[in-house]
C-alpha cells in the first residue's frame, strides 16, 4: 500500500478546466505519502504544506491558515480524529479530508480517501472543496 512516483508521471497532464487553487496542509507520518500527495495536488494546481505529525500540523495550520487539510488517521502524538476535532474548533469552514490505509469511519471530516487512491478520486475531492469556497 503505497502511492508511488510512477503514479505522478502518469497523471502529470495539464488541467483541462480552470480550477480554484488552494493552499493545502498534508499531515502524514510517512514522508513518501506526503511528497507524492503534494505532487499529485500540484498537478491539480494546488500548493502544499507538509507536516509529519499532528502537533506540527496544528502549528502550521494556525500559522498558515490553509483552506484544505488532508490528515492521516494513525499518527504519532495525536490521532487523526483528534486533529479533525481540533481543526473544527479552530476553523469550522476548513475542508478536511481523512486519509488512511485502513477502513474509514471518521467523524467530522468532509471527505475520506482510502490509500492508495487515484488522481481521479483526489480530483473529485478537490472539486468538492471548491464548492465550499466558490470563486468571486
Amino acid at each position: 500500500m503505497c502511492l508511488c512516483y510512477e503514479s505522478i508521471a502518469r497523471f502529470n497532464q495539464p488541467m483541462t478546466e480552470k480550477t480554484q487553487s488552494f493552499k493545502i496542509l498534508i499531515i502524514d507520518d510517512e514522508p513518501i505519502v506526503r511528497e507524492v500527495l503534494a505532487a499529485m495536488l500540484e498537478v491539480l494546481g494546488h500548493s502544499s504544506l507538509l507536516a509529519e505529525d499532528g502537533l506540527v500540523g496544528l502549528e502550521m495550520f494556525r500559522r498558515e491558515l490553509p483552506k484544505v487539510v488532508f490528515t492521516d488517521l494513525i499518527l504519532p502524538n495525536m490521532s487523526g480524529q483528534d486533529i479533525i476535532s481540533k481543526l473544527r474548533e479552530l476553523d469550522p469552514q476548513t475542508f478536511i479530508v481523512a486519509i488512511s490505509g485502513y477502513s474509514l469511519e471518521v467523524v467530522g471530516s468532509d471527505a475520506n480517501l482510502q490509500k492508495p487512491f487515484t488522481q481521479e478520486q483526489l480530483q473529485a475531492v478537490m472539486e468538492s472543496a471548491s464548492q465550499r469556497f466558490p470563486q468571486p
